[in-house]
């Protein structure tokens, strides 16, 4: 039960492939079926087909791309809470089914309260907001670089024209409509050196910084071709040679002591950091978690009924209608956090286009 909220993210629950789809048809409405290589078969059924904001049938579903024979990963988006086929009357909810490979059905009760949740944080939408509560939340111990960027071109550091970047060194973004509070903690963090990544003229920025560290250099953010920057060692270094993935509607930013990652988890998370959108900062000191809006939040059982709510890293933002989509953000995950199947969800998710939750009438 979903407390009268319709478009929850459902997500698979195993690794599998799909078995069956339906999308208007009897008691189940839209549903899924997956079935994992051990035979054990999940269900999810009465899935949203709703235009959001209403009760009328008009919505896709299940989710892009989930069709007989398609292989799933767990945390995998496959479709939103609703109430289709036979669930038009009740409050929107999944009906979730576990099976044995011989058919029948078990109590998945136990199953669901041992499970493994997605996990993760928003961030804030504004980029130089973003680097700061980062660097803040953490107290990183005196670097001997900084990267700056400039908040203008933050996207491109992230864009599909560019590698999947990792960093050993604290990264600030700096906004050049109201600077202070980025060059406070550019101050704070102690640098001895900071380089600022641009393809602009940046003097302005330049000349703000000089006087406050002992060095300031300005290089291009790294293209498709160069492997490193040579005058910052071990600070900045590109990712796999493959690009990122175009489609991907917001990046994400993963962070902590990459290195620790547990063995099982590295293949995903290489496949993730080279396919998606996303920056990769390696630090001891980055590895806290709530900094933003938790994915485990919500706008409240209270929330206006007449409103569509989105979730951002600015908090849960209700508009009057679908046109009105807010910006959604970073995606921020510590390497704790940066499970496969956290991962697939986050992966998926930037691939699709944002879905609003809102209460049933």
């Amino acid at each position: 039960m979903s407390y009268g909220w319709k478009a929850l993210p459902v997500v698979a629950a195993h690794d599998g492939v799909v078995t069956k789809v339906t999308y208007d048809e009897g008691n189940a409405g839209c549903s899924v079926r997956i079935r994992g290589r051990d035979r054990w078969e999940t269900r999810y059924y009465h899935l949203n087909n709703d235009i959001p904001g209403t009760d009328e049938i008009g919505f896709p579903c299940p989710a892009a791309g989930i069709e007989v024979g398609s292989s799933v990963s767990a945390g995998q988006l496959i479709g939103y809470v609703g109430d289709s086929g036979n669930a038009e009357t009740t409050p929107p909810h999944v009906h979730f089914e576990l099976r044995m490979p011989n058919g029948h059905p078990v109590d998945p009760y136990k199953s669901l309260r041992n499970a493994k949740q997605v996990t993760y944080e928003w961030l804030p939408s504004d980029f130089s907001v973003a680097t700061l509560a980062i660097a803040e939340r953490f107290d990183p111990d005196p670097a001997s670089v900084t990267l700056v960027v400039t908040t203008d071109e933050a996207q491109e550091l992230m864009s599909s024209e560019y590698r999947t970047m990792r960093l050993d060194a604290p990264i600030v973004a700096v906004d050049p409509q109201n600077p202070v509070p980025a060059l406070a903690e550019i101050s704070r963090i102690g640098s001895q050196a900071v380089v600022i990544l641009s393809d602009v003229d940046v003097r302005w920025l330049e000349d703000l910084l000089i006087g406050n560290v002992a060095l300031v250099e300005t290089q291009s953010i790294p293209k498709l071709e160069t492997q490193r920057v040579p005058s910052v060692p071990e600070a900045l270094e590109e990712w796999e040679a493959r690009e990122p993935n175009p489609t991907d509607v917001f990046a994400t930013v993963i962070a902590g002591r990459i290195d620790k990652i547990w063995r099982s988890r590295v293949e995903p998370f290489e496949e993730f950091s080279a396919e998606h959108r996303s920056l990769v900062l390696v630090s001891e000191s980055y590895g806290a978690r709530y900094l933003g809006l938790r994915s485990t939040a919500s706008p409240g059982r209270h929330a206006d009924r007449d409103l569509l709510w989105w979730a951002t890293g600015d908090g849960w933002i209700g508009t009057a209608t679908i046109e009105e989509v807010p910006n959604r953000g970073y995606a921020y995950v510590t390497e704790r956090l940066a499970t496969p199947w956290t991962l697939a969800f986050l992966g998926s998710l930037a691939e699709t286009p944002q879905v609003p939750r809102w209460k049933a009438k």
